[in-house]
């Protein structure tokens, strides 16, 4: 078991990152690890797990579960512990304010802590095609991963309910509504 040594938080063995506080809890693996450094290239290897590997060293540790709307998503700040309500559609641009440069993501991540965790200013998107969302790096400087994998830029990725996103070393989990249409 690792701790975070931030919030305290319990997870497995090999887990890069705390989902509460985004804090990188295994700096040496982290820089050994292919998918995570952006120097070696991206990697083939899929992770083996296929959820989350926390374990909540207590129950008020856990993320509480919402009801989303349907025709919604929500997006979860591991820093910040906040969720943002999207309508879906048409696109969903997620980076930090410029505004001398007119940059205004729809998900603003400046005070979440964006700059510190490494995220551009345009830094990713979510775009959607028959209601299916798909996350696209932007050619960012610290690059998008989709539950552990480095995209490709500008290459649409689909995404779902649960899927973690990792914008330079923020995490981001995404919500959607499990009803049927």
């Amino acid at each position: 078991m690792i701790e975070c040594p931030n919030c305290k938080t319990q997870y497995l063995d090999g887990t890069l990152f705390c989902e509460e506080c985004g804090v990188a809890l295994n700096l040496e693996l982290l820089a050994s690890d292919k998918r995570t450094d952006p120097l070696r290239g991206m990697s083939t290897a899929r992770d083996t797990h296929t959820g989350p590997m926390r374990v909540p060293s207590s129950p008020g540790q856990s993320i509480e579960p919402i009801e989303i709307p349907l025709g919604s998503m929500a997006l979860w700040i591991a820093n910040s512990r906040r969720r943002q309500l999207f309508a879906t559609g048409p696109e969903i641009l997620i980076g930090r304010l410029d505004s001398a440069n007119q940059v205004v993501p729809d998900l603003d991540l400046t005070a979440d802590g964006g700059f510190e965790g490494g995220v551009s200013r345009r830094h990713s998107r979510i775009v959607f095609r028959d209601g299916q969302p798909y996350i696209e790096d932007l050619n960012s400087t610290n690059h998008t991963y989709l539950n552990g994998e480095a995209l490709e830029p500008l290459m649409p990725y689909a995404i779902q309910s649960g899927d973690e996103l990792r914008l330079g070393s923020m995490l981001l989990r995404v919500e959607m509504s499990t009803a049927s249409e």
